[in-house]
């Protein structure tokens, strides 16, 4: 028996309860991800100082997260279940597009997950994304980082196999920012230096009797979506300025394009993910004042429910995902 380093540690995914096997094996940077126990004390002593008998297990579930590099095949697993709803099409020369949308319901379709440490390898079951943060600056990867649960952890069979992943850095970022939807694609790009995009449930675990110890579900009964984004303050313009002080809102699309090409004939298809966010309106401003440098801003936008009467409202946003996976599908024997 020998030790193990976290490069040792190996993470795959299915869509679905009922997934025999990992569809895809996730190169990730970092994966801590465990079966939780919560105990009892029996508490009952009587002529004794000592504070109790002993303790019973009396819930059990999995937790933890997965962070590393985005990679363009790889994140539809994270997002299908974040949002909920994926409608997939081919495109040309073995390429397909995915429209993700917000399925507006508190349970999402669950993923499966393998983890191989070494020798040991768990299945972990009905697992749920309870948060996922993309962060980007100039210098770096887009980098990503998911925290999880399941419903359980039991020991199973896993062997990775890995694809040539596509990624995604800095100079591939445009963002926009519009009053409409429609004057998104005529507007300027935001010259920023970093972005943030942070998506929770808020997940909870229902335990009920007669089910062991796991949860019978997880369910997410309030999704947040916020964006933090640096840029260098510019006198003379206040857009930012003004949403913060008044009760103003914006369209946001943020199109992180790459430059590989994905197709099997060499016709230079890139991957492309890119979020659109219906109403946006500024919750956070600062800026800094160092002496020697760029003064720069701080902009927090909080993404809510569109509401205006027309057709997206009632709606969050979409997401659209270029790639070689052909679906993000339940799978079913």
């Amino acid at each position: 028996m020998s030790e193990i380093i976290g490069r040792d540690i190996e993470v795959g995914l299915a869509v679905g309860d009922e997934a025999p096997s990992a569809e895809h094996s996730i190169q990730k940077t970092t994966a801590n991800i465990m079966k939780q126990v919560e105990h009892a004390e029996d508490d009952t002593t009587r002529g004794s100082i000592i504070a109790s008998k002993g303790r019973r297990v009396v819930q059990t579930w999995l937790e933890g997260s997965i962070d590393g590099i985005i990679h363009a095949d790889a994140v539809g697993y994270f997002l299908a279940n974040l949002w909920g709803s994926v409608s997939s099409g081919a495109e040309a020369d073995d390429t397909y597009e995915h429209t993700i949308t917000l399925d507006d319901d508190h349970y999402h379709t669950p993923l499966t997950l393998w983890i191989k440490e070494g020798s040991d390898v768990y299945k972990g079951e009905g697992v749920q994304i309870n948060s996922l943060e993309l962060t980007a600056g100039i210098d770096d990867y887009l980098r990503y980082t998911a925290e999880l649960i399941g419903t359980d952890l039991t020991d199973d069979s896993f062997t990775p196999s890995y694809i040539e992943e596509k990624d995604f850095i800095g100079k591939d970022i445009t963002i926009k920012v519009a009053d409409t939807k429609a004057g998104l694609s005529g507007s300027s790009a935001v010259e920023a230096k970093s972005v943030t995009i942070t998506q929770n449930r808020n997940l909870e675990r229902n335990h009920v009797f007669n089910n062991e110890y796991s949860p019978s579900t997880i369910y997410g009964p309030r999704f947040e979506t916020e964006i933090t984004m640096t840029l260098n303050r510019i006198p003379g313009t206040d857009t930012y300025k003004d949403l913060f002080e008044g009760d103003g809102d914006k369209y946001v699309r943020i199109t992180i394009e790459g430059s590989q090409d994905i197709s099997d004939n060499d016709s230079d298809v890139n991957p492309k993910l890119q979020y659109t966010f219906y109403k946006a309106q500024v919750t956070g401003r600062s800026k800094t004042d160092d002496a020697d440098a760029l003064v720069e801003e701080e902009i927090t936008l909080g993404c809510y429910m569109q509401n205006d009467g027309g057709t997206d409202d009632g709606e969050l946003g979409q997401i659209t995902l270029l790639n070689n996976t052909e679906d993000y599908e339940e799978y079913t024997s």
